[in-house]
């Protein structure tokens, strides 16, 4: 269970920009398609949840894991009653839903590590951990989540990153982050590479990446 996360690559639901203040919202104008995973009602929870990002493996690829954070009445993100940021549920099958076991729940939120949060700007920003990890020249491994209200007034979440130099610094909405999944005897036991896929918030094209294990 130790690198359990390891196997997972993150997709994110997001729609998102950057600027110097965080004003994640101005000019951003590339058309992206809904995830089928946005916002999705899973039965599980008492409470309205949005989803905004999603863990895949190369193992079992089929089942994902899913994040899901929060809202209050003013789109702000919020604690759950687990005291954490954000909750997770597998989708099994692309069909089926299921809790998740507090193990697994432990070691992604350390994955993931709460750094701050501003309720003005109503941004959350998490340590991405597994870059620790990687080969990379992002200079601020940060992921955050921006929740608001969209054109018809419904809360929203999204998430973001910034990457490094061999990127061109591109801040992209981050799309899918896959994990090459390194076995032995057909047992996990960590990882090889990482690949970032986005869309740069500036040009609208697609950008991907690979960080190598060190």
């Amino acid at each position: 269970m130790q690198y359990l996360l390891l196997l997972f690559s993150i997709s994110f639901l997001s729609t998102a920009t950057w600027g110097a203040t965080h004003d994640l919202l101005n000019g951003f104008n590339c058309k992206t398609n809904p995830s089928e995973f946005a916002n999705r009602t899973t039965g599980l929870e008492s409470v309205n949840t949005y989803n905004f990002l999603v863990f895949e493996k190369s193992k079992k690829p089929q089942n994902k894991l899913i994040l899901s954070s929060s809202l209050d009445k003013n789109c702000q993100l919020v604690k759950n009653k687990k005291g954490k940021y954000f909750g997770m549920y597998w989708m099994m099958n692309g069909k089926t839903f299921k809790r998740t076991h507090a193990m697994i729940q432990s070691k992604v939120h350390g994955r993931l590590k709460f750094i701050k949060q501003n309720e003005i700007e109503m941004t959350t920003d998490f340590a991405f951990t597994d870059l620790r990890e990687l080969k990379h020249d992002i200079e601020d491994p940060t992921i955050t989540i921006k929740t608001s209200r969209n054109s018809t007034g419904e809360c929203q979440a999204m998430a973001f990153m910034t990457l490094g130099p061999s990127n061109q610094n591109a801040t992209i909405m981050l799309s899918s982050i896959y994990t090459q999944v390194k076995t032995r005897l057909k047992i996990p036991i960590g990882f090889k590479w990482i690949s970032i896929k986005g869309i740069d918030i500036k040009t609208c094209k697609e950008v991907e990446t690979k960080y190598k294990k060190k």
